[in-house]
């Protein structure tokens, strides 16, 4: 009865015959054809009758070399899998990106595209009729000096004093401010301002939108935004609007030159020029509806994906980027995405090389 060998034992001997072979040699060389030995030799049939019965009671069982082969295949698996399900994204829809215009206009022209004349005219009305609810009178302002008051806002804004009644104080005195306006009308208006009569907000509107008391000028600011040309290339963050004011959507991200205020995600042009934009409102946001897989980030980038056209470059930075947003920037939004990721949400099964690796 033959004995069994093990599997270590057939890959030795494996490895012994594969190194006594010569393939310049042959050992059959020499030898007569059948039909020319004519001798019986009962001895060699015996042997070849049980090397047939051996054959014939392997082949039920397993074969141990290749269970080997296979064991050391899948210790190694390759990091990647070849398919042919691969649906490659849409080109570049044939539109020419429009050349922008408020680089010949003068800043007060620019201004109006995001904030037209009516505005003033609107929030005149419900600054009056604040003042009138609150101390019985009206407080009888124009849209022209809405409109100045805006200007000293932003003029302000720039050159920032400590306090605002330095620009009217006698050694401080800034003439571009105290002479278009007095400093006591200054602060009537900027008590009595409002965008919106607070009695005609419903209870609903008011719990469903966190900044409704602006929510005109927004909607405003953003269809200027809408009307500017599109790019092929555009770029997502966020950005901070400083804020100390009580209101539930104030954020605190640390490391920000202005930590603490109001979150604004946007997206620009290569030249900064803004594309769209929405205010987050903190807590409770869910930004868009369905795309549970997504985190804040991949929702903020579907939402204002939606006013982009197919095919669109999508810039963002780590924040945002996740292999299901790309996923899903692909299936639906129609455009591509670049941007650098967290080590978290790099999928295993990438088997990507460490920084470590990549330096050797």
């Amino acid at each position: 009865m033959a004995q069994s060998l093990t599997s270590a034992e057939i890959l030795a001997q494996l490895e012994v015959n594969a190194i006594d072979f010569d393939g310049n040699t042959s050992e059959i060389e020499g030898l007569s054809s059948d039909e020319d030995d004519e001798t019986f030799d009962p001895m060699l049939e015996e042997e070849e009758e049980e090397e047939e019965e051996e054959h014939d009671s392997s082949e039920g069982q397993p074969d141990i070399v290749g269970e080997l082969n296979s064991g050391a295949q899948n210790r190694n698996p390759p990091p990647w899998r070849h398919t042919n399900d691969f649906q490659p994204l849409p080109p570049a829809p044939a539109f020419e990106e429009g050349v922008w215009q408020g680089k010949e206009q003068e800043p007060h022209e620019y201004f109006l595209r995001y904030i037209p004349t009516y505005f003033f005219d609107s929030v005149s009305s419900c600054t009056n009729q604040n003042c009138l609810a609150r101390k019985g009178k009206s407080l009888n302002t124009t849209a022209q000096e809405i409109q100045v008051f805006f200007g000293i806002s932003i003029t302000m804004s720039y050159l920032r004093f400590p306090r605002i009644s330095m620009y009217w104080a006698a050694g401080t005195r800034v003439a571009k401010i105290s002479d278009k306006m007095s400093r006591k009308h200054f602060f009537s208006i900027r008590s009595n301002l409002k965008i919106v009569v607070d009695s005609d907000i419903s209870d609903d509107t008011r719990s469903a939108d966190k900044f409704w008391k602006v929510r005109p000028l927004l909607h405003l600011v953003r269809e200027g935004c809408l009307q500017n040309p599109r790019t092929k290339r555009v770029a997502i963050d966020e950005q901070m609007i400083p804020f100390w004011g009580h209101t539930s959507a104030r954020q605190y991200v640390r490391g920000k030159p202005n930590p603490c205020g109001l979150k604004n995600f946007v997206c620009a042009s290569p030249d900064g020029l803004p594309l769209d934009f929405f205010m987050y409102e903190g807590k409770g946001d869910t930004i868009i509806e369905q795309y549970d897989i997504l985190g804040i980030g991949g929702k903020v980038v579907i939402r204002l994906a939606k006013s982009l056209p197919e095919g669109c470059i999508i810039y963002m930075d780590r924040f945002f980027t996740s292999v299901e947003l790309l996923d899903c920037l692909h299936s639906d939004a129609h455009c591509q995405g670049t941007g650098t990721i967290q080590k978290s949400r790099i999928p295993p099964e990438s088997r990507l090389q460490t920084d470590s690796e990549m330096q050797r």
